[in-house]
């Protein structure tokens, strides 16, 4: 602060100072003097500011102050937009040039794919496809158990569940002279089933002059025929039939079905006597 001159004016009000008043120099660029009521300082900022322990800037030059920062942050701004434009530019051209390749990789793996079909149905050309078989085994197993059965009434199930007969056959060993009536005699006589403990449902003649003795089980046909052997053995000859296994033909099978697929309709429609030992030694 300094004591004004006559003949300056204050920047503020454009009044002239008189010798009494005190004037406030700006310590900016205006270098501007003001009066003291017409800073717009506070009294303390004043106070400061007439003690020499602050500057005092006038509010034309706050505003020029402002306006450069103001301006140097628009510039910033400005660049940074541009950087900004110019990094969306690139990342678009990048962008552009991965479609171009993502569509590339496309029609080589659609070309591989064909290829590899293609060489598929080449190497199957001829024969079945093993998982549709398997398929249509499971599905239309009924129709293949209802093909025609040749030469029997019965069904695959009714026949491996018909009982088994445990026969001995006794025939003379001179068969010129075979006497089935002798034989049934000669055996009441010599062989009691009562004695041995050995069931007998029955028997009946047979051809050449023999006859067949049907037995609860096999142990009384065992039974039964060492008694024989032992008692009539130089005249008889004692057998024990081999059994035979059931059997069915079945035709207009279809061509795809293998073996393996036939008997697994089979069995899978007879699970009630797969279980049994002679459904088993059937298959």
């Amino acid at each position: 602060s300094k004591m004004a001159a006559v003949a300056d004016a204050c920047l503020e009000c454009d009044k002239k100072f008189t010798s009494k008043d005190y004037c406030i120099q700006c310590n900016e660029n205006c270098g501007g003097l003001f009066h003291k009521r017409c800073c717009g300082v506070e009294s303390e900022k004043m106070k400061l500011i007439l003690k020499g322990n602050e500057k005092f800037v006038c509010k034309s030059c706050l505003a020029c102050a402002e306006s450069e920062v103001m301006g140097d942050e628009n510039v910033s701004k400005d660049i940074k937009m541009q950087e900004f434009l110019k990094i969306v530019q690139e990342l678009n051209v990048k962008r552009r040039e991965l479609e171009n390749e993502n569509k590339m990789l496309k029609k080589r793996v659609e070309n591989l794919e064909n290829e590899n079909h293609k060489a598929c149905c080449k190497e199957n050309r001829g024969e079945a496809n093993k998982e549709t078989i398997s398929e249509r085994v499971n599905i239309n197993s009924k129709s293949c158990l209802n093909s025609t059965v040749v030469n029997t009434n019965k069904t695959f199930a009714q026949t491996l569940k018909q009982t088994k007969n445990d026969v001995l056959i006794v025939k003379q060993i001179d068969k010129n002279n075979a006497d089935s009536s002798k034989m049934v005699s000669e055996l009441k006589e010599k062989v009691d089933p009562v004695n041995l403990n050995v069931g007998v449902k029955g028997k009946k003649k047979i051809s050449n002059g023999g006859i067949a003795v049907y037995c609860e089980s096999g142990k009384d046909v065992q039974i039964l025929k060492s008694e024989v052997e032992n008692k009539l053995g130089e005249e008889y000859q004692v057998l024990i039939p081999e059994g035979r296994k059931p059997q069915f033909k079945i035709v207009s099978i279809m061509d795809d079905l293998t073996e393996q697929d036939i008997i697994k309709c089979l069995v899978a429609h007879n699970k009630q006597i797969m279980d049994k030992e002679d459904g088993q030694n059937a298959i």
